[in-house]
């Protein structure tokens, strides 16, 4: 009787201590599920932050383009610019000279006047009341000749001074109203220019507002993608935290056969333990082993388990972990592409993925830890030969 009860009081113990562990493991898997999520909607919100930083940047390079493209015209406005007022310049030096020749041809006229004064002064002094009356005093047929030929010069003499002046003053006229119309047409053509300028300079000063806004959002997009690059890498600790626990809670830690992870032999580049960081970000105590091989290399399940997580960080990059069973775990790192979700079943020898360079990388590789009983163990102490 005794032992019966002894018997059912061992029986109720495992029962009881069964269903503690069981839900334990549900609340571990509560939590892992949950940390997941809370991964997988940072990461959505960081892709789309990440999305939309790629549009503000393709944005901002159109604009920085078409800013580009106003510079040019306006340092051709500019030139243009330069070029009128210097042809206004030479009109305005023309008109100047145009100014002296118009002078001169007064200066000329009125020097035929004085001239002309002088004459009939004089005829009116020695009482010659003109030429008639200097061709009648004439003595003689000869004299009446002379004195006509006399009286012919000195009117060929003043009409050729008239002409003279004429010739000259249209001449200037002339250069004058050409000088008048081109000054004109550059004035035209310097206000066409001036609008056109203030036109562009007001395109250029709203564009550049515009961008300095760009600038503005796409910083805060950068700022909200690192914060959220931390808050991801802070949720992919906690899913290794748990996903340890896990392994430290599962079982015995008997270990069993494992088969090389790769279709190929690759190189190892990396051992488990101490090492110097071979670049930004990556630990300085490894916790794997890095097997270097061709990028797209199949991966292979080194035992028979199911997948516990299929998914990306910054760090590992596309990677996958696989619960083997009594405590024991593998992840796969850096891969190029995943073969399989979580949840699925998996065998030794199935190809789980392919070799990459994502996360935090300086090549194509493969690295694969063993996790047994929460502790990250040396890979090369289980794996056979390749």
């Amino acid at each position: 009787m005794k032992i019966r009860r002894k018997v059912a009081s061992l029986f109720l113990i495992i029962l009881m201590f069964g269903s503690v562990f069981d839900i334990a493991g549900s609340i571990f898997a509560g939590e892992l599920s949950d940390a997941e999520q809370e991964r997988q909607r940072l990461a959505e919100r960081q892709n789309e932050i990440n999305e939309e930083l790629a549009e503000l940047q393709n944005d901002q390079s159109g604009l920085l383009e078409s800013i580009d493209k106003l510079d040019k015209k306006l340092e051709k406005v500019s030139t243009q610019m330069d070029e009128l007022n210097a042809q206004i310049d030479d009109v305005n030096q023309e008109l100047v000279v145009i100014g002296e020749q118009l002078l001169e041809a007064k200066n000329l006229e009125e020097t035929q006047y004085d001239i002309m004064k002088k004459r009939i002064k004089y005829m009116y002094e020695n009482s010659s009341s003109g030429y008639v009356e200097l061709l009648a005093s004439a003595k003689n047929v000869n004299d009446f000749i002379n004195r006509a030929e006399y009286i012919n010069k000195i009117a060929s003499y003043d009409k050729n001074m008239h002409d003279k002046y004429e010739a000259a003053k249209e001449e200037v006229e002339r250069k004058q109203q050409e000088a008048n119309d081109k000054k004109d047409e550059l004035q035209t053509l310097k206000d066409e220019l001036k609008v056109e300028q203030e036109g562009l300079e007001k395109m250029q000063k709203h564009k550049k507002k515009r961008l300095e806004k760009y600038e503005e959002q796409i910083a805060n997009n950068e700022a909200a993608a690192k914060e959220l690059e931390k808050e991801i890498a802070k949720q992919e600790k906690k899913i290794m935290k748990l996903l340890l626990e896990m392994a430290d809670k599962e079982g015995s830690g008997e270990t069993g056969t494992y088969i090389w992870p790769l279709s190929v032999p690759g190189r190892i580049s990396s051992h488990f333990g101490p090492r110097k960081a071979p670049t930004a970000g990556a630990s300085t105590f490894h916790k794997g082993l890095d097997i270097a091989a061709p990028a797209g290399t199949s991966i292979f399940a080194v035992a028979d388990g199911t997948v516990t997580t299929a998914a990306y960080s910054n760090s590992a990059g596309n990677y996958v972990m696989i619960n083997h069973g009594n405590g024991v775990y593998t992840a796969y790192m850096h891969c190029s592409r995943l073969y399989v979700e979580v949840g699925d079943e998996v065998k030794q020898g199935d190809r789980i993925a392919a070799v990459g360079s994502t996360g935090i990388s300086t090549g194509a590789h493969l690295h694969i830890s063993f996790i047994i009983n929460g502790t990250y163990m040396n890979p090369e102490n289980f794996l056979p030969e390749p």
